[in-house]
């Protein structure tokens, strides 16, 4: 059996900051020299009230009005941030509740840093190869703008 992406979907905060910005509010940091080498000029600010499995909703229900997947065909949802909504309930359950998936459908959580699409990808496809799932839905979603300093 193999295992294939069949759609994508992504949703992102809508504040944005500029290197040009954090640079005017932090003189001594070199923002040039972190866009040539990131080739990173403007990063999403999370909002205040804005959670991971926010973002992470949002790109699901974007998907399922956009393409053909049917939520009742989701088997297994996987979900990677290293910025949870809580400790407990773990953010993949309250996922698989808030966007009405199957009750038989599994619901995991994980915790990687920038790798961690390419983890998911790895277990979505142990998942469906074992015969375990047909249909798994990964999500990622990040807040952790919330955990440094940016103002600006």
């Amino acid at each position: 059996m193999n295992a294939k992406i069949i759609a994508l979907s992504c949703d992102l905060p809508e504040r944005e900051v500029s290197n040009r910005e954090l640079q005017a509010e932090n003189p001594t940091w070199d923002m040039e020299r972190v866009g040539k080498k990131t080739g990173i000029e403007r990063r999403r600010i999370a909002a205040e009230n804005e959670t991971a499995s926010d973002l992470a909703f949002a790109a699901a229900e974007r998907l399922f009005a956009g393409s053909s997947v049917q939520r009742d065909e989701i088997d297994y949802l996987l979900f990677c941030t290293q910025s949870p909504d809580y400790v407990l309930p773990a953010s993949a359950c309250i996922l698989q509740d808030r966007l009405r998936l199957p009750l038989s459908c599994g619901a995991i959580g994980f915790n990687q840093g920038c790798s961690g699409f390419i983890y998911g990808l790895q277990l979505a496809n142990a998942l469906v190869c074992s015969g375990t799932a047909r249909n798994v839905q990964l999500l990622t979603g990040e807040t952790y703008s919330k955990y440094i300093h940016i103002s600006a």
